[in-house]
């Protein structure tokens, strides 16, 4: 039987795998350990130096891989 962990990172593999402009990450899910959620950062860093990527988080995993941060609270950007 497949785990959730491993439904991510087929999830991830096929994302990856498509030849979009932009890519659309969510949050990392709490089951990932730090090194797997390393890894992704690596690659995400890496992809982003020729792909629009934008990831969705409810918590700081990401910020220090990324350009720019936007909050958006009660609906608006700030």
């Amino acid at each position: 039987m497949i785990g959730a962990k491993e439904k991510y990172l087929i999830g991830l593999a096929r994302l990856l795998l498509m030849d979009n402009e932009i890519l659309i990450f969510y949050e990392f899910p709490n089951y990932l350990s730090k090194k797997d959620k390393d890894s992704i950062k690596q690659i995400i860093k890496k992809l982003s130096k020729e792909k629009t990527i934008l990831i969705f988080s409810a918590n700081d995993d990401c910020n220090d891989i990324v350009d720019k941060i936007y909050r958006i609270e009660r609906g608006r950007i700030k």
